[in-house]
């Protein structure tokens, strides 16, 4: 990708060879970090993702350093974009310590100063001293704060979750992510428990809406949604699944369902696909395994007893 401004170009290639998933403190949840090849001196950039609510959430996340610091933490400025170049927020940091948040000058009848990188022209930012709420200890960021306005909602699920953006040259620490083989993702799949959890049931006039949720991977699964329909035993009328965590890269399809009954006993099972895409808009690695889950109800009260993903 190359970005463009005042005339200058800026050049970024993914590193889609070197994709790490990294932890968030206080979070059982990773989140999917690209290194980015770019032109620029003392500048490390990357590709940040994490997927809420279904939708993959973007920003890249620049570490612009100043070369004449001595400290184990980072000295400079961090700039975070969209993936298109268009500046979003960014911070003024000493020692790992936020100082100043950067924002757009307002437009003036003078032309703008820049400043310049490398070579490479950037329209000159305000800083403004700021009550540092955005992290927790040097060298860590918030997650709201690294996306920003992206996370609709503000803080609740949110609140505590950080990135060490310090270690391994911006990120935090690294799970054993690399995934080049069917058999690669299956090891990672069989690495978290398999058995059904949180299951909950809703009852209706005349329905019965029964929930439940499974392990894919160490941080994201699937939440089950089965509707039942009351007589003189209930009677399944939908199964339905989606994807919780944060899953950016990884893609869950529902294939099917099949049900028996034997005796007051009803089994449910779901079959579906989970894909690995180790890349970025459709262009890299893509490894995919089917998942079975089965689900054991009481027909006689639409209640889950149990539920677990096979081998």
């Amino acid at each position: 990708m190359s970005i463009t401004t005042t005339g200058k170009s800026v050049t970024f290639s993914p590193d889609l060879n070197n994709i790490n998933l990294e932890r968030l403190t206080n979070s059982d949840q990773l989140l999917t970090v690209i290194p980015l090849v770019n032109n620029l001196k003392d500048t490390s950039s990357r590709i940040l993702l994490v997927k809420v609510n279904n939708e993959i959430k973007s920003v890249i996340f620049n570490m612009i350093s100043n070369s004449s610091s001595n400290s184990e933490h980072f000295t400079g400025k961090i700039i975070i974009t969209d993936l298109n170049g268009v500046f979003i927020t960014g911070f003024s940091v000493k020692d790992g310590i936020l100082l100043a948040k950067l924002k757009k000058k307002a437009p003036t009848n003078t032309t703008n100063k820049t400043i310049t990188i490398d070579g490479v022209e950037f329209e000159e930012l305000n800083e403004v001293v700021i009550t540092n709420n955005y992290q927790k200890g040097p060298g860590k960021l918030t997650l709201l704060t690294l996306f920003d306005s992206l996370l609709e909602g503000g803080g609740g699920q949110y609140d505590g979750i950080n990135w060490g953006y310090e270690n391994n040259g911006g990120g935090g620490s690294s799970s054993s992510s690399t995934i080049v083989s069917e058999s690669d993702l299956r090891a990672k799949i069989n690495s978290t428990s398999p058995a059904a959890f949180e299951i909950e049931s809703l009852t209706q006039p005349n329905q019965v809406l029964s929930t439940t949720k499974f392990n894919l991977l160490p941080w994201t699964g699937i939440k089950v949604l089965i509707v039942q329909n009351e007589g003189n035993t209930y009677t399944i009328q939908t199964v339905s699944s989606n994807t919780w965590g944060m899953n950016a890269g990884y893609t869950w399809t529902q294939d099917a369902f099949n049900q028996k009954t034997n005796g007051n006993i009803t089994t449910v099972l779901i079959t579906g696909t989970l894909t690995y895409n180790a890349g970025i808009q459709g262009i890299g690695n893509f490894n995919s395994t089917t998942i079975l889950f089965q689900i054991n109800i009481n027909k006689t009260n639409g209640q889950i007893l149990s539920g677990q993903r096979l081998p």
